[in-house]
């Protein structure tokens, strides 16, 4: 597994889902409590329904017996071993904790605000960030390509120039009413650095900015306050070309030309680097890098401007 943060996207991505043990069973050896010592994933209780283990073929509800001295204990029925009872290593689940997640978003960003639930398990507001002058709500929505989606679709849109984080899945392209709101995925822009969560906030500006863009059919001004890191970016004026130079420069690989770019001083995330390869693939084709066409999206993409041409 080359991403220890694939397995927690789609366990997110399904409303109430819950990690059981047997489940964690099939995870690499270590990975479970990598992720439970990090904060990614938390312990929960209550578990209704678990696989027999004895048999490991069927899966029956949890029950609750009297055991000796009134203490209570839990079972299953098995068909094969009639009555099993149940180990506290068989009743472990975990769920993935969100307010982790929004604390990680939240120190990136420098958000207003404490997290507060819009609605219960599927929309929460992280807190409030300024952006080009305005005040927007940063969200976290799960779940919403699941066929309820739509019923939360107004906590999303009543929010004020909401930006959504979704863990993995997109909702269906008529969801929207109207223009959508800027839309990220975490497991695009969220990885894992020195056992720890790291969050791309360059390439989510950057997300955030060319939805703005399109919304609005102009060009729009990047003035905002970040961390050090994009700061330095931004000062750097790193540009389409440059970033392209160095991809072919690394024998044509986005993460030894996030490597490069890093070393000099540049913060991009290799998925920023794959999108503009993506896009610009016709001309890298031709063996240059040094001819890109500046469209309105390219010229000096990380860099504050007050005007272009």
């Amino acid at each position: 597994m080359t991403d220890p943060l694939s397995v927690v996207w789609p366990l997110l991505d399904l409303p109430d889902a819950v990690l059981s043990s047997d489940a964690a069973e099939f995870w690499p050896a270590g990975l479970l409590q990598q992720l439970v010592e990090m904060g990614v994933l938390c312990p929960t209780t209550g578990a209704e329904r678990v696989l027999c283990p004895e048999c490991r073929d069927h899966v029956e509800d949890v029950v609750a017996i009297s055991g000796p001295s009134g203490r209570t204990r839990y079972a299953i029925n098995c068909p094969e071993h009639l009555r099993v009872v149940l180990s506290s290593d068989d009743l472990q689940q975990w769920i993935v904790d969100v307010n982790h997640i929004a604390a990680i978003i939240a120190s990136a960003f420098q958000l207003t605000g404490k997290l507060a639930g819009l609605a219960p398990g599927r929309i929460w507001r992280l807190g409030r960030w300024k952006y080009q002058g305005q005040t927007r709500d940063m969200l976290l929505a799960v779940g919403l390509n699941q066929p309820d989606a739509s019923e939360f679709r107004r906590q999303i849109t009543a929010s004020k120039r909401p930006v959504v984080f979704v863990p993995l899945a997109e909702p269906d392209a008529d969801f929207w009413v109207g223009e959508p709101p800027p839309l990220i995925r975490l497991s695009e822009v969220v990885s894992l650095v020195d056992n720890d969560l790291d969050i791309d906030t360059t390439t989510i500006v950057g997300l955030i900015h060319d939805a703005n863009e399109r919304a609005a059919e102009t060009p729009g001004v990047l003035n905002f306050v970040l961390d050090q890191k994009v700061r330095s970016a931004l000062d750097s004026k790193l540009t389409d070309d440059l970033i392209l130079q160095a991809y072919v420069a690394n024998d044509s690989s986005a993460r030894k030309a996030e490597k490069d770019l890093k070393s000099r001083g540049f913060s991009i995330h290799h998925s920023t680097i794959s999108r503009l390869v993506n896009k610009h693939k016709k001309l890298l084709q031709t063996g240059s890098s040094e001819s890109v066409v500046r469209t309105r999206s390219s010229q000096r993409r990380d860099t504050p401007i007050e005007k272009r041409d």
